[in-house]
């Protein structure tokens, strides 16, 4: 370029700032400033001047986040990585204005915006990059991730499909296509293991999942969530299930899954109070939300039966004892208070509640070991009193029990593409 000749250096400025090279953009201004001057064209001058401030400006903040993306990548701190990727949605945002029509700065911000979890965000930018070029592969293959984080498994797979027709080569959806094959098998597996209550399994695949490439975090922690609760282990599935909702962040709709895992948690633990505080949260942010009412319910039903038996009780066991750990326990107390054993010199009085007290450890072992008894009892039903719990119930029914697991769900590890001067960053 022919540096005093003006236009073809305002042209290639915007070519630059288009691309994203804002100090470069920067400098050619600074240039147009100079052969202004000389020119005597002060008016000129001084938009160039305007223009070469508002270039540096974006062009430092562009770096700083770029820095910071570069951490984010490897951040350990998934809360701090996800504020440092919705940061970078907000700065772009505000750039864009400023540098209309930047198909590059808009891809960054698509995938700021997934890895944040923003989803409108991400949304509305890729219908705006793929109605300008529908074959834009780079979009194609966020959108892929896009719906695959939104548990839009099959529209998904037909995106990366469609990207590997225009190009079998793309190397993104190479590995996308890769990823989900491994996805589904990995879920497969620990779907099965959870279903055969191999939780132990379960959550040993898991671990060992977490440390493969290919992970993906979310789809992994709605399984830990998930195995923990139904093995009962309250401590751990409280972590576990926490650790989601950190993952969603604790005021989003799709936390509310994890938040009745939490309640369900609580309430094995007979701490109502937590229990309720969890399913209040949900009826916050998901007031529509399909179990809700259930829960409610559930709720009620522990507040109205409070003089029911207690099974776990009189067995001796917690609540989230096992079946191996309740016939155990039942053995020993059933040689311990069976009838055969009673001295002949006992009263009326003591033999009658005796008796008593073992026709309760018979029925306290009949209904924690029948799955269904228990799971009705475990959402706060006086089982042996059924006319008594539908009258309280009316005609509603609250009772699935606890939660059979999240549907298949979260993204591959990130990707880098390549282009111009960025590179988009995955975490």
């Amino acid at each position: 370029v022919d540096p005093s000749h003006h236009q073809s250096i305002a042209l290639r400025s915007k070519i630059r700032s288009g691309k994203g090279e804002f100090q470069e953009a920067a400098n050619d201004e600074h240039l147009l400033v100079s052969i202004f001057e000389k020119l005597g064209n002060e008016k000129k001058a001084n938009v160039a001047r305007e223009s070469e401030a508002k270039y540096r400006q974006i062009g430092h903040s562009w770096e700083l986040v770029r820095k910071q993306l570069d951490e984010a990548t490897t951040m350990e701190d998934r809360v701090k990585a996800r504020a440092i990727y919705s940061q970078c949605v907000d700065v772009i945002h505000n750039m864009l204005p400023l540098v209309k029509d930047s198909a590059p700065l808009r891809m960054q911000r698509i995938v700021c915006a997934i890895e944040s979890r923003r989803q409108q965000v991400a949304s509305d930018e890729l219908r705006f990059i793929l109605k300008a070029n529908p074959n834009n592969l780079e979009a194609i293959a966020l959108n892929a991730k896009a719906m695959r984080m939104m548990d839009a498994t099959d529209l998904a797979k037909k995106e990366v499909r469609r990207c590997l027709t225009l190009d079998p080569e793309f190397a993104p959806c190479q590995k996308l296509h890769r990823s989900f094959k491994k996805i589904q098998a990995l879920q497969d597996g620990i779907s099965a293991a959870l279903k055969d209550k191999k939780y132990d399994q379960a959550l040993d695949m898991i671990d060992k999942a977490s440390k493969s490439e290919d992970a993906n975090e979310e789809t992994l922690l709605k399984f830990k969530c998930d195995a923990y609760v139904q093995k009962r282990d309250v401590t751990k599935g409280l972590a576990s299930c926490e650790e989601l909702i950190q993952f969603y962040g604790t005021e989003a709709p799709s936390s509310c899954n994890a938040y009745l895992s939490v309640a369900d948690l609580h309430m094995m633990d007979s701490d109502m109070e937590k229990a309720n505080i969890a399913v209040k949260k949900v009826a916050e942010i998901c007031n529509g939300h399909e179990k809700l009412r259930e829960y409610q319910g559930r709720i009620s039903n522990f507040e109205n039966n409070k003089g029911r038996k207690d099974y776990y009780a009189l067995l001796e066991v917690p609540k989230t004892a096992s079946e191996q750990e309740i016939r155990r326990s039942y053995r020993k107390l059933a040689r311990l208070h069976h009838p055969d054993l009673y001295q002949k010199d006992i009263t009326p009085k003591e033999r009658e509640r005796k008796d008593k007290l073992f026709r309760d450890l018979n029925e306290a072992k009949e209904m924690l070991l029948d799955e269904e008894k228990r799971r009705r009892y475990d959402n706060g039903e006086d089982v042996a009193n059924p006319q008594k719990q539908q009258q309280q119930q009316g005609h509603f029914n609250f009772g699935s029990g606890f939660p059979g697991g999240f549907p298949g769900g979260g993204m591959p590890g990130g990707f880098n593409f390549g282009g111009g001067n960025f590179q988009f960053k995955f975490g």
